[in-house]
């Protein structure tokens, strides 16, 4: 999407909206109305009012779900959606991948409540991947590492089963869990008869967030990191 103000370096006349992360110049007609459908499009959440016999691998008192839907869908309207979800938070994390299909190796996972998706984890199996090298004794992440968003990652290649490629959840619904029980329920059920542990789950190199976020889920600043495919 373009904006009217060209970005020069000169923050000091621009608005940085906190919630959708665009810069827009406050009092320029054009460009609020550029930012706020920009805004619309990132912040508002999906209506799903799920399908027949879509596969639903968790499911909630409060009638809140998990489902799971695989790169090989055939309902079409089901993979439009999907297809919808998945743009949607490519752009609420700046991802950039291609327009292609996902691999046939790849699920998407989403979380379900009041018929919105307020949470998505996009799952692909991989051979293996790279430990991330805590800067402490307490196998923690040091937090001026974090600040920085660096980590120091091993060269050596391990073993890994699960690859989480991105996970998103809606800024209404954050800190409440959910991420971790989207990892949770697909480590519990990505693969057939099979709870893969911690240990086997690598995700990509996170933002500052996704650091704080994986250091508490793994218990360790230990965990695995990969590129997608």
């Amino acid at each position: 999407m373009q904006q009217t103000a060209l970005d020069l370096g000169q923050k000091d006349w621009q608005k940085n909206c906190a919630e959708c992360g665009m810069f827009y110049s406050p009092g320029n007609k054009e460009d609020e109305e550029t930012h706020k459908k920009y805004h619309k499009k990132k912040n508002s959440p999906i209506i799903y009012n799920g399908y027949k016999n879509e596969t639903i691998v968790k499911e909630f008192t409060d009638g809140s779900y998990v489902s799971v839907i695989s790169a090989e869908e055939k309902n079409t309207f089901r993979r439009q959606k999907i297809l919808q979800i998945r743009e949607m938070i490519d752009l609420s994390l700046n991802f950039t991948m291609g327009q292609n299909w996902t691999p046939v190796n790849e699920k998407t996972y989403i979380y379900v409540n009041k018929k919105k998706v307020i949470g998505c984890a996009i799952a692909e199996s991989i051979e293996s991947a790279y430990k991330v090298i805590p800067n402490s004794t307490d196998s923690t992440l040091d937090p001026s590492l974090i600040q920085s968003h660096q980590c120091i990652i091993s060269h050596e290649a391990q073993s890994a089963i699960i690859g989480i490629s991105r996970i998103w959840i809606h800024a209404q619904y954050r800190r409440q869990g959910i991420a971790s029980t989207l990892l949770d329920t697909i480590r519990h059920h990505f693969v057939y008869g099979l709870s893969v542990k911690k240990e086997s789950l690598a995700v990509t190199q996170p933002s500052t967030e996704g650091l704080l976020f994986a250091n508490k889920y793994f218990g360790t600043g230990e965990f695995l990191v990969y590129t997608p495919n």
